[in-house]
């Protein structure tokens, strides 16, 4: 896969403008709108800790942002588990 950061997010914005920034970035694979108003549960993939750098300053800089959280996924144990 190429990718060194597999990153789970956890984002509160003031509008649904952040999820407007998301949609349009490479690294984002899902954006999960949660029950809260304007909480969004997101994975993203990243080549290294500088693009992983860039990216969180570019959603600080160009939303409004009112928290983040992430984790980074050690392990995927299973993903999409129904289709079998």
């Amino acid at each position: 896969m190429g990718y060194s950061h597999h990153i789970v997010f956890l984002l509160k914005f003031e509008d649904n403008n952040g999820a407007a920034f998301l949609q349009n970035r490479e690294e984002v694979n899902i954006i999960l709108e949660l029950d809260e108003k304007y909480f969004y549960l997101v994975e993203a993939f990243f080549e290294s800790g500088a693009r992983l750098d860039k990216f969180i300053t570019e959603i600080e800089e160009k939303t409004a942002l009112e928290n983040i959280k992430f984790w980074m996924v050690r392990k995927e144990i299973m993903r999409e588990g129904f289709l079998k």
